[in-house]
């Protein structure tokens, strides 16, 4: 996982940090793109108890059903794919579908 600091402005640097880790994972990640609405990246927020300060650890490709109830008290902001919820039988790979090969 990757640990982030979030600074008191509540913003710098972990914030802009935890934007780009997203991007690149959303670019870049096999995964969640394979195993769709099953696997996701996630960040949990914990706030210091000691200095307030917010941290956030960020989890790669985890299994979301468990993931949920392991993390259910947390503050969390998760990513996955999902198609839409007409994508599905034969129609999907038919002829009119944008670059089918008929």
């Amino acid at each position: 996982f990757v640990s982030l600091q979030v600074g008191d402005d509540g913003k710098s640097p972990g914030v802009d940090h935890l934007v780009d880790l997203i991007h690149r994972r959303i670019n870049e990640a096999s995964g969640p793109y394979q195993m769709f609405e099953t696997l996701g990246d996630t960040a949990v927020f914990e706030r210091d108890a000691s200095t307030g300060a917010w941290q956030a650890r960020f989890f790669e490709e985890v299994p979301l059903e468990h993931w949920d109830e392991r993390y259910r008290e947390h503050p969390r902001l998760t990513w996955v794919f999902k198609y839409n919820h007409n994508f599905y039988g034969p129609k999907v790979l038919s002829g009119s579908r944008v670059g089918s090969t008929s």
